[in-house]
């Protein structure tokens, strides 16, 4: 962390993006712009900056909220929404992410590791599987691996900071279909899972069709 004389440079907390701070909301709640955390930076004595960052609790309560609210009309008679398993361990980036696709009208089922993404499919049967790379039991690579074994149809998304040639290459391997880099920008992330579920619904479209921009342009 960076300290000027009006201003301070710290690292978001949450997901690790720099963000400007003047000085006058030392000690006070901010909320980061690209991932919406939210979190209080300290200044000590010896002008040493520490950052305190608020319990995911709030923000996944009012994410499970929704869902459940998501849930209990599904289970109405009549066409139901697509669903889609989201594989993600941290809980403000899975709110995040998770709030804004139910607000969309997509039925969202939590898997917390790749151990519990594989029992879930066989449950839910998701329309989508969309995967932090990074999980704590095994890659997303691996869990991408195991389940176009599974079924060749799964439409299979991972995202992950950056990625580089050999990831692209990885993942046209493994037959990832869309493999995004958000650089630590959440609320971009959301945008952007959006607005490629819209390609894929679109009237006449189909999955190849719309495949990974990402991967069409590395080739």
């Amino acid at each position: 962390m960076i300290l000027n004389r009006i201003q301070h440079v710290v690292d978001c907390p949450i997901c690790s993006r720099p963000l400007e701070m003047p000085t006058r909301y030392l000690d006070r709640e901010i909320a980061c712009g690209h991932c919406r955390g939210h979190f209080t930076v300290h200044e000590s004595p010896n002008h040493e900056l520490s950052l305190d960052r608020r319990g995911g609790g709030d923000t996944l309560q009012q994410a499970e909220s929704l869902l459940r609210r998501a849930t209990s009309r599904d289970e109405a008679p009549g066409p139901q929404p697509p669903t889609v398993l989201l594989v993600e361990h941290r809980d403000e980036v899975f709110a995040r992410i998770a709030t804004d696709l139910a607000a969309c009208g997509t039925r969202v089922i939590r898997a917390a590791s790749a151990a519990d993404a594989l029992k879930l499919c066989g449950r839910y049967e998701p329309t989508w599987v969309i995967a932090n790379v990074d999980l704590p039991d095994q890659s997303g690579w691996l869990l991408a691996g195991k389940l176009r074994f599974v079924d060749r149809r799964l439409r299979i998304w991972l995202y992950q900071p950056r990625s580089t040639s050999y990831d692209q290459g990885v993942a046209h391997y493994l037959r990832v279909d869309e493999l995004l880099d958000y650089g630590g920008d959440l609320l971009g992330l959301s945008d952007t899972l959006i607005e490629c579920m819209a390609q894929c619904q679109a009237p006449g479209r189909s999955v190849e069709e719309t495949g990974s921009a990402r991967q069409r342009a590395a080739a």
